[in-house]
């Protein structure tokens, strides 16, 4: 990927929180592991999902209600696969 790490990080969050598919999140994370698993991710992660431009810009059209929930969801895998391991975290929410 070209660029600095804050163009990195942006490109790298639109994909992730972009993912059709919890199968679609983890290929992204475990692709931009370097980006979406620093320490500065969850605090600029959450402020992205505070912006309401930035949640219809990433999913147009969507109800507000599912994308404040989508967005928190995501927010709190990114916590979990930086407190128990990426692994773990995705068998949490695939109920495995």
């Amino acid at each position: 990927m070209q660029g600095g790490f804050p163009e990195r990080f942006f490109t790298s969050v639109v994909a992730f929180l972009r993912a059709s598919t919890w199968d679609d999140t983890r290929q992204v994370l475990e692709a931009h592991r370097e980006e979406l698993l620093c320490p500065p991710a969850a605090e600029m992660l959450s402020i992205y999902a505070q912006s309401e431009e930035f949640a219809e810009w990433i999913y147009p059209g969507m109800p507000r209600a599912r994308r404040e929930r989508l967005l928190k969801s995501q927010v709190i895998l990114l916590a979990r696969c930086r407190m128990v391991g990426v692994d773990r975290a995705f068998d949490e929410i695939q109920g495995g």
